[in-house]
Formats: structure tokens, sequence, C-alpha cells
């Protein structure tokens, strides 16, 4: 009886042990997702005091990074391009380039995202794209042509 006890509560273990791994480890990106876009880094600060991005990445400072709903990504800095993927943390997102063994950490605040690397703190803004105009055109078009036909039938 004893035996019988023991393998019992070793599989409810078991089984507990795989729902929590397996809630953890999702990394679904809902298609509502606020950071699905491009994003680039707009301000900076080190150690504190403000700076400019230039002063931060370097002469011709840039950081964008694209975030997609599959959980890909495109990354590009002044001397660095690449592809890269994405999942959902508690306050915000993690990102990994492909050939990188380690992943970069956003924290959102607001409207912004922000990392920090190397003492300095790179704050992003959401950009619109050509696509992102193109797709509201498109609902707008759909919703005008809805109610005129509503109008006319």
């Amino acid at each position: 009886m004893k035996k019988a006890i023991a393998i019992l509560c070793v599989l409810m273990l078991a089984a507990t042990c795989c729902f929590v791994l397996a809630g953890c480890g999702s990394k679904e990106i809902p298609a509502d997702c606020p950071y699905i876009g491009t994003w680039k880094a707009t301000k900076a600060t080190f150690r504190g005091e403000e700076a400019s991005i230039d002063e931060v990445l370097g002469e011709d400072g840039k950081m964008i990074i694209t975030l997609r709903a599959d959980g890909t990504a495109d990354f590009s800095s002044s001397d660095e391009t690449g592809a890269a993927t994405w999942w959902l943390t508690g306050k915000g997102l993690k990102l990994k380039l492909d050939d990188a063994k380690s992943s970069m950490k956003f924290t959102a605040e607001g409207d912004t995202i922000s990392m920090k690397m190397l003492g300095a703190s790179l704050y992003f803004e959401k950009t619109v794209t050509v696509n992102d105009v193109a797709e509201d055109v498109s609902d707008v078009l759909s919703d005008v042509g809805g109610l005129v036909s509503d109008i006319l039938g």
C-alpha cells in the first residue's frame, strides 16, 4: 500500500511540474500584443544623465527593432543587423539575436520600451510604417464600403 501511495505521489508531482513548466515556457504572442511593430531608439541615459543616442551607440547611432506576431524579429544597429526571436516576460519582453548566446531584456514604460546595457539605458518609441498606414486605410475603406452598401442596399 505504501508503495502505491508513493508511486501516486510521484506521478502527481510529475504531472504538476509538466503543467507549471508548460505555462511558464509558453512563447505564444497574442495578436493584439502592443509590442508588435517597429521600435526605434530615440533617447538614452548614461549613468542617470541624459545622453544623445550618438554618444551611447556611436557616431551614426541607431537601433531599430521590428517585432512580429510570430515571435520573429529583425534587429538593426549602427554596426550590426540580423534576425532574432522575441517573447513576452512579466514586465516587457526579451529579444535574442539568432547568433547570440544571451538575450536583451526590454521593460515596458508607458508607450516606450527600454533596455539597459553597459551603464546606459536606451528608450525606444514605436514608429509608424507605410504598412501600418496601408492597413489603416484599407480598414477605413472597407468600413466605408460596408456603410455605402447598407445605405444603397
